[in-house]
């Protein structure tokens, strides 16, 4: 009987602490100061923020690029190649490149040279379906690989 009534007692707290620190951590503590409000960065309008939507779905297309070459999935890298380049974002981000209504956020005096290495990755990333649909999986990775290089390449020389 003593045994069960220390187990029932020991349930007991245990649950009882348990429920408490539930509360506590659900609670926020009504002495910490509010926290000034941040300001807002501003947000890019017209051709860049065309730009800036192209990135978010390559990044996505390059996570599933990645994903797929890991797991020899050819299919999967064609998807996304091709989910990324027939998108109206990108159509659109090429005809204000066309348009002149894009500049880089640093050095942007150096827009040609951008354009170029633009030029030179989409050129590349229509080489990474066609080596994927061949299932041509060392040229896929090597391909995948350069991609990323150009990437990081660019990102040091025009983002900030």
């Amino acid at each position: 009987m003593k045994r069960f009534v220390k187990r029932s007692l020991v349930a007991v707290v245990l649950v009882a602490s348990t429920a408490v620190s539930a509360v506590s951590f659900a609670t926020p503590p009504e002495t910490a100061p509010a926290a000034a409000p941040k300001a807002a960065p501003a947000a890019p309008t017209g051709g860049n923020y065309l730009l800036l939507n192209e990135m978010v779905l390559l990044n996505k297309a390059y996570r599933d690029i990645i994903s797929a070459v890991v797991l020899e999935d050819s299919k999967g890298v064609v998807d996304a190649v091709e989910g990324f380049e027939t998108s109206q974002v990108v159509q659109m981000t090429r005809d204000a490149f066309k348009a002149g209504k894009i500049k880089t956020p640093k050095n942007p005096e150096r827009m040609k040279e951008f354009e170029g290495m633009d030029r030179d990755f989409h050129n590349n990333f229509d080489k990474l379906r066609d080596y994927a649909k061949a299932d041509n999986r060392p040229k896929i990775r090597y391909i995948a690989k350069k991609l990323l290089d150009n990437c990081i390449k660019c990102h040091e020389q025009f983002r900030k």
